[in-house]
């Protein structure tokens, strides 16, 4: 029996569909290659889109400002693990927003909590300044067998965030290396305060060291956003 043959052999493109005759597949018809069906983005994704925006704009210079004072002592999924924080807040008030990063490790596997119980301080503004008092710091628990530490310091970073400037500005101040022997550990720490109003991050670092030398060891180096607020 002789083969059935289509008597319209058509090739070329007629509005937006295309007419093969391809050797292998015989005569078909497809779509135009390149074309697309416009998609509508709705209300609700525009809002995620414009408050994302606003939360990578505020984590943003503050994560690099973390990665350098955290250089030694950071993990790499501490950019998403911020803005996590950020996401789980109902508001976006900056202030709010910042101190839901009070708690944050800089490395999730190694928590200063673990080998550090944190001193007990208190907070308070004299209009140019801002003072962190700490009224007695507990000695660490470091790793005889990692670290060989016999000596420890702790340091300040304080982060400020100006309403009206928009730019961070930041601290660091550090106490004098403190052996395990010592028993006056009480220090206060003082920042000066930007003008105006605006937020702020404490964040407390602390170093094992020998010989009042750093030892260079994720087990020896810890640091945590200590507190969060307004100024």
């Amino acid at each position: 029996m002789a083969k059935n043959k289509s008597l319209l052999q058509l090739s070329g493109r007629i509005g937006d569909f295309d007419f093969v005759n391809s050797k292998s597949y015989g005569p078909y018809v497809r779509a135009r290659r390149g074309t697309y069906t416009p998609v509508t983005i709705n209300d609700t994704l525009k809002i995620n889109a414009r408050r994302s925006a606003k939360l990578n704009q505020l984590a943003s210079p503050l994560y690099r400002l973390f990665t350098d004072v955290a250089s030694g002592c950071r993990d790499n999924r501490l950019w998403p693990r911020m803005l996590s924080r950020f996401k789980s807040c109902s508001s976006d008030n900056t202030v709010l927003l910042l101190q839901q990063l009070a708690g944050l490790n800089m490395h999730d596997g190694y928590p200063i909590g673990k080998i550090w119980s944190l001193p007990t301080y208190s907070i308070r503004f004299t209009g140019t300044e801002l003072l962190l008092d700490i009224a007695d710091a507990p000695k660490p628990r470091f790793s005889s067998l990692s670290t060989k530490a016999n000596s420890f310091r702790y340091s300040i970073s304080a982060f400020f965030l100006p309403v009206k400037k928009e730019t961070w500005i930041m601290d660091e101040t550090c106490t004098d290396w403190l052996s395990f022997s010592d028993t006056d550990t009480a220090y206060q720490f003082s920042f000066a305060v930007p003008k105006g109003k605006g937020g702020y991050v404490l964040c407390i670092k602390l170093d094992g060291g020998l010989n009042k030398r750093i030892i260079e060891n994720m087990d020896a180096q810890r640091m945590m956003v200590l507190t969060a607020g307004a100024y």
